[in-house]
């Protein structure tokens, strides 16, 4: 039995702010949450909350960092013919898969304890990035494989979390429906890229034809296609830096008001570092920019990197912290945000949370400090 006292914890699907609260663990599992702090167990002047889960990623980009700085989003990530695949195939094997690791060690430091990583290269480009998570020792690694052909579609089904899709109709409309069907047979989350560069109509076809768990970007889309996306139930994974890097402006503000299921993401790790807690911030701005801020839109925002990606990324463990719960909890420090003295306190989690606030994280039942 493992019992840890902290300040505060963000407890159950809803993410609820209760004070003094003990944690205890048996089997790897949170076999109960108590008011008060137990005498037995170690304390700690933290806020425990789940761990953050990157609901999308390129981490194959880590091996090129800030190339093309100066081009255009097209001219870089085209599926087909791209400045960005043309430099995957061309690096060695071990290259990618160092970078990898480098960047999956660094997410696990800052509290981000999974990454839906949409990887290029097909079943190869899938197993390199399972090398890096063994190499990281990171268990949240999640692929999302893509595939050129049918022959390479059977085979990615067997070693992808899920199917990713640069494009809904890639690499062709047809294996892209065969490719859903397939994936969703297997009990396994499928995604694709909308509405980036092209329009609306992209998402129609990923919603009607493809059949998707979520979409990610979503940038050229309007407020009915959010209340659409609400109505059908799928999620939008939006990455707030990545897009205004490209010099794009996402409408998180329409996702919140729409009550769209909502996920966050650092998209390309050329171009954004993995720094999740940044997107948190960077998504506040821009609510309070083009919306309304609130508490509950805070809150809505702390649950889009962790609650919120368990059924459309198909997690296997249980991500809130409520009793029988198997996923990793994060641990941040009181005073670095300020937790006490702060008039909001879900304002001041999304705002002023960063990897030098995370002091320790618990996984399957093991406490690990920070150094």
């Amino acid at each position: 039995m493992f019992i840890l006292n902290v300040r505060y914890a963000l407890i159950g699907d809803e993410l609820e702010l209760v004070e003094e609260v003990s944690l205890i663990y048996e089997g790897g599992r949170l076999a109960g949450i108590d008011e008060g702090w137990d005498s037995k167990g170690i304390t700690a002047n933290a806020l425990a909350m789940p761990g953050l889960i990157n609901s999308h990623a390129h981490l194959g980009d880590s091996a090129f960092p800030e190339a093309w700085a100066d081009k255009d989003l097209s001219e870089i990530v085209d599926p087909s013919k791209g400045l960005k695949r043309r430099e995957l195939e061309r690096l060695d094997r071990k290259e990618i898969i160092n970078s990898m690791t480098h960047t999956l060690e660094k997410m696990k430091n800052y509290g981000i304890m999974a990454v839906a990583d949409f990887r290029e290269q097909g079943v190869k480009g899938v197993r390199m990035g399972l090398e890096a998570a063994r190499r990281a020792s990171y268990s949240g690694y999640l692929p999302m494989g893509r595939f050129e052909d049918e022959k390479e579609m059977l085979k990615l089904v067997e070693v992808a979390h899920g199917l990713g899709l640069p494009e809904p109709d890639y690499p062709s409309l047809a294996l892209a429906k065969r490719a859903s069907a397939l994936f969703r047979s297997f009990g396994k989350p499928v995604g694709t890229h909308v509405a980036e560069v092209g329009g609306p109509e992209e998402l129609y076809m990923a919603m009607e034809e493809v059949g998707v768990n979520f979409v990610v970007h979503g940038i050229n889309l309007e407020r009915e296609h959010f209340t659409e996306m609400r109505r059908r139930g799928i999620s939008l994974a939006i990455c707030p830096r990545a897009n205004v890097w490209f010099k794009k402006t996402p409408k998180i503000h329409y996702a919140i008001e729409e009550d769209v299921n909502l996920l966050l993401g650092t998209d390309n790790a050329a171009w954004t570092s993995p720094n999740l807690w940044r997107d948190l911030e960077v998504s506040a701005l821009l609510i309070r920019k083009h919306g309304s801020w609130s508490e509950e839109v805070a809150r809505k925002l702390l649950k889009a990197v962790t609650v919120n990606a368990k059924e459309p990324l198909k997690i296997p463990w249980e991500i809130a912290i409520k009793k029988g719960s198997d996923g990793p909890v994060i641990l941040l420090d009181v005073k670095e945000l300020d937790l006490e003295r702060a008039r909001n306190k879900y304002t001041a989690i999304v705002k002023r949370s960063s990897p030098l606030a995370v002091i320790g994280r618990i996984e399957k039942g093991r406490y690990k400090v920070h150094e």
